[in-house]
């Protein structure tokens, strides 16, 4: 049962980013979900300890570093820097406020 949570929910996650890419260019696509995934897992995570269907299917999926990766090696040095802190940073402070939103009490 487990690995049907995971891979429905990495199924869901794979056509959210793809359709993504329709609507934003690289590198703001890979940004866009990398952010709002690192969000919405710290939110999940500080109010729940385990989610295999949202969590690793959903997000898993969802948020990419194999593209960031790729990305920041076709970009200038200066654009491959400050993409680099763009993600570091945002997801960093999107994860803050993920859990900031996550352990008020509804």
């Amino acid at each position: 049962m487990p690995y049907l949570l995971v891979g429905t929910g990495g199924m869901i996650g794979a056509v959210l980013r793809y359709g993504i890419s329709f609507i934003l260019l690289p590198p703001y696509a890979t940004i866009v979900v990398n952010l709002l995934g690192a969000f919405l897992l710290a939110l999940l995570l500080t109010r729940t300890k385990r989610s295999l269907f949202f969590g690793t299917g959903v997000l898993g999926s969802f948020t990419t570093f194999s593209t960031f990766s790729y990305e920041v090696t076709q970009l200038s040095y200066i654009g491959a820097i400050s993409y680099i802190m763009t993600t570091l940073i945002g997801g960093l402070l999107a994860a803050t406020l993920g859990q900031k939103v996550g352990a008020r009490r509804a």
